[in-house]
């Protein structure tokens, strides 16, 4: 690995409360110095909130390098702050604890944000450094490394985060996100083992509850740790719950969770996980009315947001019968909507695809051909619906791959959440009353298996 160029910035902010009529803010104003840092952004954000503020650069002076930071941020009741520096074309993180009058000194070095005034954000930063070392040392050398040291090197996790809350006298809620934060990317990487060691039976050799790993057994036996509302700050705590309420049926998991965990806030994002998961995996082909019984029973029983429900029934249009979803709205290049009804009284091969889709671009000469050999078959029409958010990227692709037919975009980008598509292309067949016959027809590279199927149908 080459080295990185060390870049040191000091960051000075002065935080100050300002009670507003609608939410308290902190007026945060500093100066930051550096190379490089013309385009680059500081966002902050309170990580029990979707806020995310902008501190604004300033140039003051251009020998010095030396920029004036302002800008208010939403206060967070736990003090704890995501610090997002978009610096040089890179996004780097880090936790912080920011309270009103404090300042704050802070470097960039080797790719890392750091914080040294309080023992709090000494502490994360500790943590910080410590967790960047162990996963690049893992992602660099686990398929050299033999089990027994794969398994030590996940092991420094707790250890190095016992350490530092002894080293830095922090506050009981640092300690806490310390330690969660310790468990939860010593998870994460334990679920990548196979990948990142090449090692296909290494979970077999180190079991999730190796006290290696972690002092206490893990899992289900022992949630205390993560039913904690710090817990939510972590993308991987819903994963790594919903991977220890090892049961079979999604009223089982969601049950088990209740059970297990008190938090409202873990019950929450947890459900949340369970649920989106079941939604997109589903059958709906062949057990829509069972499915739908179940998400009625689950939502009345537990209280939950009718946006699962109703997540669920949009997805009865990938049901064999069903129409096409009204609420999709298709336009041609010209932006001329259009309404999937005109193709009535047709066999509708559907070709969904989308301009960055080396796959998709890889079928549209077998469609072609295809399209060509039925061309005497009037009442076959093929229709090719871009899933692009650009409408220029779509149009510059089709005129890039000389592109004519029955062209449309999904203008509103509703389409694969309808018809629960996870992935693209993906083809599927209407008949002639516009409804679905097949879900998941045959590709066009497929060739004659597609052509006699679309030759039988009448």
């Amino acid at each position: 690995m080459s080295i990185v160029n060390k870049k040191i910035l000091s960051l000075l902010i002065t935080s100050t409360l300002s009670l507003g009529c609608m939410a308290q803010k902190i007026a945060m104003e500093g100066i930051i110095s550096g190379s490089d840092l013309q385009s680059s952004q500081i966002l902050i954000s309170p990580f029990n909130s979707t806020t995310r503020d902008t501190l604004h650069l300033q140039l003051l002076d251009s020998e010095k390098k030396q920029y004036q930071l302002k800008g208010e941020v939403s206060v967070a009741t736990d003090s704890l702050y995501q610090l997002i520096g978009i610096l040089c074309g890179r996004q780097l993180l880090q936790p912080i604890c920011l309270v009103p009058g404090e300042k704050l000194y802070m470097t960039v070095e080797d790719g890392r944000l750091q914080c040294n005034t309080s023992a709090e954000n000494r502490a994360l930063s500790a943590f910080s450094r410590i967790h960047f070392d162990i996963s690049r040392r893992l992602w660099e050398e686990g398929e050299q490394m033999d089990v027994a040291s794969v398994e030590q090197l996940l092991g420094r996790y707790h250890k190095e985060a016992e350490v530092i809350s002894k080293t830095y006298p922090c506050s009981q809620t640092v300690r806490q996100y310390l330690f969660l934060w310790a468990y939860t990317a010593m998870r994460s990487l334990y679920y990548n083992l196979s990948f990142i060691t090449k090692k296909e039976d290494i979970l077999q050799k180190i079991p999730a509850t190796s006290k290696v790993l972690w002092p206490e057994e893990l899992g289900k036996k022992q949630p205390s740790l993560l039913d904690n509302p710090l817990a939510t700050y972590f993308y991987q705590t819903p994963q790594i719950i919903a991977h220890d309420l090892n049961y079979g049926t999604v009223d089982e998991k969601i049950k088990a969770l209740y059970d297990n965990y008190q938090c409202p806030q873990v019950r929450t994002v947890v459900t949340d996980y369970i649920l989106n998961s079941y939604i997109s995996s589903f059958d709906y082909a062949t057990h829509y009315e069972e499915g739908l019984a179940e998400i009625n029973k689950l939502t009345e029983e537990y209280q939950l947001d009718h946006t699962y429900l109703r997540q669920f029934k949009m997805r009865q249009y990938s049901t064999k019968g069903a129409a096409f979803p009204k609420e999709v709205e298709l336009i041609d290049s010209n932006g001329k909507q259009i309404d999937f009804s005109s193709f009535r009284n047709k066999i509708v091969y559907i070709d969904l695809w989308a301009s960055w889709c080396k796959p998709c671009i890889g079928e549209i000469p077998h469609l072609q051909r295809i399209e060509k050999e039925l061309a005497n078959r009037q009442d076959i029409v093929f229709v090719s619906i871009s899933i692009d958010q650009s409408m220029t990227a779509w149009k510059k692709k089709m005129e890039e791959l000389n592109l004519h037919g029955n062209q449309l975009l999904d203008s509103k980008g509703r389409l694969s959440q309808y018809l629960n598509i996870k992935s693209i292309p993906f083809f599927l067949i209407y008949d002639k009353e516009g409804k679905l016959l097949r879900y998941g027809a045959p590709r066009p590279s497929t060739g004659d298996r597609l052509k006699k199927l679309l030759e039988e149908l009448r």
